[in-house]
């Protein structure tokens, strides 16, 4: 999941963590985030 996450954040310029444990902790909160938003709609 982070090699894919990397991609596609590289394809929106977007900076990520090269650290895997790191970025494992920012794709935790972006899941975090996205299942709070839809789980009050």
């Amino acid at each position: 999941m982070t090699m894919s996450y990397r991609e596609v954040a590289a394809a929106l310029g977007l900076d990520v963590p090269s650290d895997d444990d790191d970025l494992r902790d920012v794709l935790d909160a972006d899941v975090q985030q996205v299942h709070s938003y839809w789980h009050r709609r």
